[in-house]
């Protein structure tokens, strides 16, 4: 199985929004086959970043904060229904904080496709994992950033894309994860 994701300048993706909002309308000469799209999960550990200068943990030691704001996807069925091609858009937040002496943040986040099984939990097939860089110019505290992602899955005989699903997040060290889960508390 070849999956592969790619980076798409942002006219690509507007030229594919039209077919990607009618990828589950169409006919066919025979009886109308719902095609659907993988599932799309925000992994909720991993929608936050809070990333900390040095050993201390209070206000004053944070270099950013950062947030997956939204992800926006659509797909389309390709090569006689062989392939399912899915356009992602990620909408990311970064703030500075007061340890933060360049006026950069690096989030980095990413994809991962599980596939459903028989029993138990997706199993994951592919992740990879991307990076964006927040540049707070002036007295610019936050920066709104976004990417576009192309992510194909061929889709063996006897698949749909219902029988994947698309998990997303920010990437984290354990002691960001657990920092998150501290505060869902």
């Amino acid at each position: 199985m070849r999956l592969s994701l790619s980076v798409l300048p942002r006219p690509a993706l507007l030229a594919l929004a039209l077919p990607l909002a009618l990828a589950a309308c169409g006919g066919s000469d025979g009886p109308e086959i719902v095609k659907s799209c993988p599932g799309l999960v925000g992994l909720p550990e991993a929608m936050e970043q809070t990333r900390f200068v040095g050993g201390g943990r209070d206000l004053t030691d944070v270099a950013f904060t950062a947030r997956l704001q939204d992800v926006r996807y659509g797909c389309i069925y390709r090569d006689d229904d062989s392939r399912i091609e899915t356009e992602m858009l990620f909408q990311l937040m970064a703030s500075r904080g007061p340890a933060n002496p360049d006026g950069q943040a690096r989030v980095g986040y990413f994809v991962a496709l599980g596939e459903q099984q028989p029993e138990g939990p997706p199993q994951i097939v592919l992740r990879e994992g991307y990076q964006a860089t927040a540049q707070f110019q002036g007295n610019n505290t936050s920066v709104m950033m976004s990417d576009e992602i192309t992510l194909s899955i061929p889709l063996p005989a006897g698949r749909r894309g219902g029988d994947y699903t698309i998990f997303v997040g920010l990437v984290l060290d354990e002691e960001e994860v657990e920092y998150n889960r501290r505060q869902q508390q």
